[in-house]
């Protein structure tokens, strides 16, 4: 049998190598973005896709672009790894 902390120390490590995973998905989906020839309604795209972009799209009309770059995705993957850093920290 687990004990409370340990159960909890386990969930967090779980939850913080999720994050990673999602993470990872976010930097593919966007180092592939700069190909324009990809077509997103193809897999494995499109799922990658469907999977990232409710977690960005909720920063996008937040943050304003400055000179032209879209600071959201930054601030997104900024957040996550915060997010990664506490689970971390909590385990």
């Amino acid at each position: 049998m687990f004990t409370l902390k340990e159960l909890f120390s386990y969930t967090m490590i779980a939850l913080a190598n999720g994050l990673e995973l999602y993470l990872s998905l976010i930097f593919v989906q966007y180092s592939i973005g700069w190909i324009t020839s990809i077509n997103w309604y193809r897999e494995p795209y499109y799922t990658i896709c469907k999977l990232t972009d409710p977690f960005v799209l909720l920063f996008e009309g937040i943050f304003p672009q400055i000179l032209g770059v879209d600071i959201s995705l930054f601030v997104a993957t900024l957040c996550l790894q915060c997010l990664i850093t506490i689970c971390k920290m909590l385990a």
